[in-house]
């Protein structure tokens, strides 16, 4: 049950952060400005890595930020791999289309794998 209970709370992190995606996504359909869109599309690209970091701060035993280190430098390490062998043979890639498939679930066993180092 602890651990579940350290798992909810990591998960806090990432619902904060839907609530922020949501306030810019729809502060961008009321005003239509290209930046508001860039920091949206930002938000959901990187939203795995702030999965990764939440679950890593909630489940750790002291709630460090060590733990949340090592939860994003583990989900970096993890999309280099990703990224390295799925290139396109062409040699154009663009991340915005390989998130779709690239989604939050790396980011929990990432912020996992961070908390128990």
């Amino acid at each position: 049950m602890d651990v579940l209970k350290r798992f909810a709370i990591g998960a806090v992190y990432p619902i904060i952060a839907l609530v922020i995606i949501g306030v810019f996504w729809l502060a961008y359909a009321a005003t239509g400005m290209k930046a508001i869109d860039s920091i949206y599309q930002g938000l959901i690209l990187m939203f795995p890595l702030i999965v990764s970091m939440g679950i890593a701060i909630g489940i750790a035993k002291d709630h460090s930020g060590a733990s949340a280190l090592a939860g994003a430098v583990g989900w970096l390490v993890y999309a280099a791999v990703i990224v390295s062998l799925n290139f396109p043979k062409n040699g154009v890639f663009t991340p915005t289309e390989f998130s779709a498939n690239f989604n939050f679930l790396s980011g929990i066993y990432m912020g996992i794998a961070g908390s128990t180092l």
